[in-house]
């Protein structure tokens, strides 16, 4: 197999080449194809697992979940997360990179439905017995969405986290982190408290700081000796696809795109991502969704875990899925 998956074990990590080795793989193969996304080229995405708890009645069968991290995110974003679910749950759960992220290919492409393939490729590849829990968070809250529609018989389950199914103006911050970024790296020399004054004139939070500099590495430049910064993702790429809409938009039309199942959709109080005038559009997507509140903001899927853990807890037990 392609996909590279971390299986983290009671007492170890170790890694092995795609779980479909490891069991029987459904193929979704006598399921119809969506002809865009199979003329996508895709790749390779990067994933960790908490295996699930074969003792747990019913753990085996259960669907197992795959969580989509946010823009400049990655799976490292959900861990906590993922830990609350495989505990309470008893099944195994994955946290994927998508493209452009964490240790996930890079590739010139950035955009939904080629997001939306690369996922549909790991699903077919890694994913057995059962179409899996789709939890996203912002852009990965998109991807997740977009599967679902375009792929229903790919989710059993669809969860939504801080997005709606609209298109939307770019946020204007983004492209501000990025530049901020892009200066980081243009220092011949600059210690973590200087990134840090940096990046204090284009975010005052000092926990979103910390997240923007765990995008660049800190190393030390074998030709100078000096100690200066460099980014683990592609800037340029990533600047290119929020300036041109392509992670702010939506293509899809509910005249064409529906899905029927269960859908739940989480929101922050304090964030505007889900707006009450979505909920109508949302509802033509989603038929089936049900609408959780989390006193907070955008981040809520790190900054509360467990809140987000209980409602999706309780989301599955209710419907027995």
């Amino acid at each position: 197999m392609n996909s590279l998956l971390t299986r983290l074990l009671p007492a170890r990590c170790s890694t092995l080449l795609g779980a479909a080795a490891q069991r029987g793989c459904v193929r979704y193969s006598t399921r119809p194809a969506d002809p865009e996304l199979e003329r996508i080229e895709t790749v390779p995405l990067q994933a960790t697992l908490l295996e699930g708890d074969p003792a747990r009645t019913g753990a085996q069968d259960a669907a197992p979940i795959v969580i989509l991290h946010g823009l400049f995110g990655s799976r490292r974003n959900n861990r906590r997360l993922a830990q609350l679910l495989n505990s309470r749950l008893g099944r195994d759960v994955y946290t994927l990179d998508l493209r452009n992220h964490g240790t996930s290919p890079r590739t010139p492409r950035h955009d939904y439905p080629a997001m939306v393939a690369d996922v549909a490729r790991w699903v077919r590849e890694n994913i057995s017995r059962t179409a899996p829990v789709l939890v996203g968070h912002s852009m990965g809250a998109k991807v997740a969405m977009a599967l679902a529609l375009r792929q229903p018989h790919m989710c059993s389950v669809m969860v939504a986290i801080e997005n709606a199914p609209v298109a939307t103006v770019p946020e204007p911050e983004f492209p501000r982190y990025i530049g901020a970024l892009e200066r980081l790296a243009s220092h011949a020399e600059l210690s973590a408290a200087q990134a840090q004054q940096a990046l204090s004139g284009v975010e005052p939070d000092p926990d979103v700081r910390l997240f923007l500099l765990s995008l660049m590495e800190h190393y030390r430049d074998p030709a100078s000796g000096k100690r200066r910064y460099r980014p683990r993702i592609p800037l340029q790429t990533l600047k290119d696809a929020v300036v041109r809409g392509a992670v702010a938009g939506w293509e899809l039309s509910p005249d064409t795109h529906r899905y029927t199942g269960p859908a739940l959709f989480i929101r922050g109080t304090q964030s505007n991502y889900i707006a009450d005038d979505y909920l109508p559009t949302i509802g033509s997507y989603f038929p089936s969704f049900e609408l959780r509140d989390i006193e907070g903001g955008h981040w809520i899927n790190s900054q509360q875990p467990q809140l987000c853990a209980d409602h999706i807890v309780d989301f599955l037990d209710r419907r027995d899925l």
